[in-house]
């Protein structure tokens, strides 16, 4: 299968139809994590249920991706790296894509993921506070980051 139909596969699982709602309105609890069955039972859930799901059925697809929940701050989210290419996948069709290059220096392609990591920011409404970054896991991995360039330099060396 090439890069182009991967893409195509991903996209369509992350924007399976999920719908928001918040663990008080489906739960009556402040926090509640469902399972990806409960999750896709009953077609709602918050962003930890819709990101766990969404990567559960990702590396059903093809558990060879390199594929990982991002905890941040107070938002969960999914990130793909498929050829070359490295994705943010968010609940609402949100998705943020870059690439890096390989004439220019590493620097520059440092500013190329900060300016996707920036962007998904903005547009999804993380406040400045809720950025900080804890981890990227799998059901095979965990990787831990001390501080956001952490992060950066994970992404960097993740190709």
């Amino acid at each position: 299968m090439d890069s182009v139909d991967i893409e195509t596969n991903l996209d369509r699982i992350n924007e399976y139809g999920i719908r928001y709602r918040s663990d008080n309105l489906l739960f009556n609890q402040e926090e509640y994590w469902q399972t990806p069955a409960e999750t896709l039972e009953k077609g709602h859930g918050d962003c930890e249920d819709w990101a766990i799901t969404s990567l559960s059925m990702i590396r059903e697809y093809d558990p060879s991706l390199k594929c990982y929940n991002l905890l941040w701050e107070s938002h969960l989210s999914v990130f793909c790296y498929v050829n070359g290419n490295y994705i943010i996948y968010d609940q609402d069709k949100t998705k943020f894509k870059t690439q890096l290059i390989e004439t220019v220096s590493v620097e520059e392609n440092k500013i190329r993921l900060r300016k996707m990591r920036n962007d998904y920011f903005e547009y999804y409404g993380l406040r400045p506070k809720e950025r900080n970054i804890y981890a990227a896991f799998n059901e095979e991995e965990l990787i831990t980051f001390s501080d956001q360039e952490d992060f950066i330099v994970w992404l960097l060396n993740i190709g």
